[in-house]
């Protein structure tokens, strides 16, 4: 790629090499390079003139996926550091941030969420209303100064931040270009929002490329079906793309020059299959985490042979497999997944006891459990404290998970460990039916397909939460479902 990534003028230099060209697809509305680069810049002068300033960190609040990049790369204009928030923030890791400003597009945010910051509306007619004299001008010294907090996805626990300074981030992009293919030609669809590492490194990335970065029109499952036929980059977590098939036609068929990369989670080979017969022939899973980016990648079609693979790890990325005292163990034994990587940071933002759990000499602790192969692959069996003991009987939730995906009648599942009256925990299972299944037949298959273990608990519930990245924030829907078993009324609401 060009040696010369220019965060603060991406869209710009897309206007000045291609103006014509187009850089986003929004359902039927196309966005030239040149209408692009001068939506960022009326962006860049709202937010100035709400205050925003160089060194600033400031929060995005948005529905509209545009917006929201708009609204991310005018900050990298100004030289401030962005972070995506939502209602689902936790209020103290807001504050911790000290945001000066919060962006946002509606009116939902709770006023809890930075309390302490300004909130500057940005919206189509703002931007209207924007004055050219207010948009800043570039500068070497303000954009050595942007950058991105990413929050890690917090499924064990409060999320932690990772900031991605100017050089950092364009590190960490310029490493996407091999990963995922991206030049002129590609078009890519993202269901891995900007509030998440691989979904926010590849779509500078194909912008600086010169391709085209199709956002979902709406909420419908239907409508994401079809942007995603018009893809030929499909960037999406194992719970994405089981909803996104959904919204396929039953005989639709792959489309060709379609590359599928799934990440944030295992893959199922129910769900595999479908994909493979009616989306496309090539699926990749990707292995990564926002302390470091992308780190690993194989074919889909190797986790027939080992389940959980996810590939011989990237030129700069050292992993090793080591036991709980840091000793490090032969190939082949499952222990605890230790990274070293030229893209990574060294620390989480303000916050030391997180940082001396996770970065050890030179490590990143990432949390997963797992194993290498003799040629030096990675197969991720968990997360460590994911892990289920069942009377000293260890369990993987996820491998009861892939266990029971693609059941009939079965819409989403997790599965937890709830004490019973005695205090022993049982296996426990939460299940939502899909419209149509009836509830006693589909909670006596998930007993039949579980009879092996001694007893087991099932709870139908409407929704299983899942963050941006698709996974389940585990420890939270457990205490949740557990409270709601005690009341005698299991969850049926998000």
């Amino acid at each position: 790629m060009p040696a010369d990534l220019e965060l603060d003028d991406l869209a710009g230099t897309g206007a000045a090499r291609h103006p014509q060209r187009i850089a986003v697809e929004i359902g039927e509305l196309k966005i030239t390079y040149a209408a692009f680069a001068a939506d960022v810049a009326r962006m860049s002068a709202v937010l100035a003139a709400g205050g925003l300033k160089p060194g600033n960190r400031f929060g995005i609040a948005s529905d509209d996926p545009y917006l929201s990049w708009l609204a991310t790369l005018a900050g990298f204009r100004i030289g401030a550091v962005s972070v995506a928030v939502a209602d689902i923030t936790p209020a103290e890791i807001a504050d911790r941030l000290t945001l000066a400003v919060i962006a946002t597009s509606h009116t939902g945010l709770p006023e809890r969420i930075g309390a302490a910051s300004r909130r500057v509306t940005i919206d189509f007619a703002a931007m209207q209303a924007a004055r050219e004299r207010d948009v800043p001008a570039r500068s070497p010294a303000a954009a050595s100064q942007a950058g991105r907090i990413l929050l890690s996805s917090g499924t064990t626990g409060r999320p932690k931040a990772v900031l991605l300074d100017a050089t950092r981030l364009v590190a960490t992009v310029a490493t996407n270009q091999s990963r995922y293919s991206i030049d002129a030609q590609s078009r890519l669809f993202s269901l891995l929002g900007p509030n998440t590492g691989a979904g926010f490194r590849s779509v500078p990335l194909t912008w600086w490329q010169g391709g085209t970065v199709i956002l979902r029109s709406g909420r419908s499952i239907r409508a994401t079906a079809v942007a995603a036929r018009t893809a030929n980059r499909i960037l999406l977590s194992p719970a994405s793309l089981a909803s996104l098939l959904s919204g396929l036609a039953a005989d639709a068929t792959p489309v060709p020059n379609l590359t599928v990369f799934v990440g944030g989670g295992r893959l199922s080979p129910n769900v595999r299959k479908d994909a493979e017969a009616r989306l496309s022939t090539d699926l990749r899973i990707i292995y990564g985490a926002s302390e470091i980016g992308g780190m690993c990648q194989c074919p889909a079609a190797a986790l027939d042979d080992e389940p959980g693979l996810v590939g011989v790890p990237r030129p700069g990325v050292t992993i090793e497999i080591v036991d709980d005292d840091g000793r490090l163990l032969p190939r082949g034994t499952v222990g605890i997944v230790r990274i070293r990587a030229d893209t990574m940071v060294n620390s989480y933002l303000d916050d030391p006891a997180a940082t001396a759990a996770a970065f050890r000499d030179g490590w990143f602790y990432s949390g997963d459990v797992g194993k290498l192969m003799a040629d030096g692959a990675l197969v991720v069996s968990g997360r460590s404290n994911d892990v289920l003991n069942l009377g000293g009987v260890k369990l993987s939730p996820e491998d009861i998970e892939i266990q029971l995906a693609g059941m009939t009648g079965l819409a989403d599942v997790c599965v937890v460990s709830l004490p019973d009256a005695a205090g022993s925990e049982v296996l426990t299972v939460a299940a939502v039916t899909a419209p149509g299944t009836a509830w006693r037949d589909l909670k006596d298959a998930i007993v039949a397909a579980l009879h092996r273990h001694r007893e087991v608990a099932v709870y139908r519930v409407d929704h299983i939460p899942r963050n941006a990245m698709g996974k389940i924030p585990r420890d939270a829907f457990r205490q949740r479902l557990m409270e709601a078993v005690a009341a005698e009324q299991p969850p049926t609401s998000s």
